[in-house]
């Protein structure tokens, strides 16, 4: 107790020889918490400080018409790994169509590799790749994907679909899919702010479904692109695409679109523009100083008020202690 009592930070001078007053419980433990708060505050402080700020608004979107050609190209791009565990690679296509058809330069510049899988397996790790022309064992009949195409310039759609498709094929080509990943423009590992998230990257990520169906489907995904950009002072600036994702299934009607997966998307006329900024030097200390002072002067009210409500406790203690004496000596001469 003697060494909590030594913890008192609140003990001021009371007399002319420099004496201070005594240490109290109170005093100590009011020190201790003030002690604590302060390392928290400040270390939060530090933290702040080399963290920075990271703000984040909607604005009409710009970032596009500010990037040069290469870098462009590289943000305005899809990037896909799908599993299709029932559909043999011979019979899969991919194509991008827009309100005039396809969209032969984005058709031309895609790059896509497809390899063999297990029948009915949902594993994205493979190194049978598919050569064009060559069949698949009877045990190698499902089919993974990746690849890269670049976004159309106008309201697009990007299909997976069952190439040369026929009526009867519904009878052994199941509609099975996983969508292992679907993301475009840049995939940074950190984007540097907490409002950037791989669920508003890549919604679509994990995304499968298993349907015992006797009848051809297209499924129907509608993206909305938000352009994103994150400028960070000192480093590279981040730039590249967040969507949301509708999901519908439509009957196929024996004529018109082959039964697949179909990713409509539309990039937004909004943007969200993020920024790190930093505080200065000067600023951090002021913020310090602060911190220490706002709650050293805090904690000496609390101990202050403490101190007296400690000392009407003895007053009240000391009067009471009179009282007894009082009564007891007038209650002795009574008695003889």
């Amino acid at each position: 107790m003697r060494l909590l009592h030594k913890c008192d930070l609140f003990r001021v001078v009371q007399d002319k020889e420099n004496h201070l007053t005594p240490a109290t419980p109170y005093g100590a433990a009011v020190s201790i918490v003030t002690t604590v708060l302060l390392v928290v505050l400040l270390l939060g402080e530090v933290h702040g400080y080399f963290s920075g700020h990271k703000n984040c608004h909607i604005t009409p979107s710009a970032f596009k018409n500010t990037l040069e050609e290469d870098a462009r190209r590289q943000v305005d791009t899809i990037h896909y790994a799908i599993t299709l565990p029932y559909l043999p690679c011979h019979r899969i296509t991919t194509e991008t169509m827009t309100g005039y058809g396809h969209d032969r330069d984005a058709e031309k510049d895609a790059r896509i590799k497809y390899f063999h899988i297990p029948y009915a397996s949902t594993i994205a790790n493979t190194s049978a790749e598919y050569l064009p022309g060559a069949l698949p064992s009877e045990s190698l009949r499902g089919c993974f994907i990746r690849g890269t195409t670049p976004l159309s310039n106008a309201h697009a759609s990007f299909n997976v679909i069952i190439k040369d498709y026929v009526v009867q094929d519904s009878m052994k080509l199941h509609p099975d899919f996983v969508v292992n990943e679907f993301y475009i423009g840049n995939q940074y590992s950190d984007w540097g702010v907490p409002q950037i998230r791989r669920r508003t990257l890549q919604p679509l990520a994990g995304f499968r479904a298993h349907y015992e169906l006797s009848a051809p489907y297209l499924f129907q995904f509608y993206l909305q692109l938000i352009q994103t950009t994150v400028d960070r002072p000192g480093k590279d600036d981040r730039f590249g695409y967040q969507y949301t994702a509708y999901y519908s299934m439509l009957r196929y009607g024996g004529a018109g679109r082959a039964p697949g997966l179909y990713f409509a998307y539309q990039p937004s006329s909004y943007s969200m523009d993020c920024e790190v900024s930093y505080d200065t030097v000067s600023h951090f200390t002021v913020n310090l100083c602060a911190v220490a002072g706002g709650v050293y002067t805090v904690a000496g009210i609390v101990e202050a008020g403490l101190e007296w409500l400690a000392r009407r406790r003895r007053l009240r203690e000391a009067s009471a202690h009179s009282k007894r004496n009082a009564e007891a000596l007038m209650k002795g001469p009574a008695e003889k």
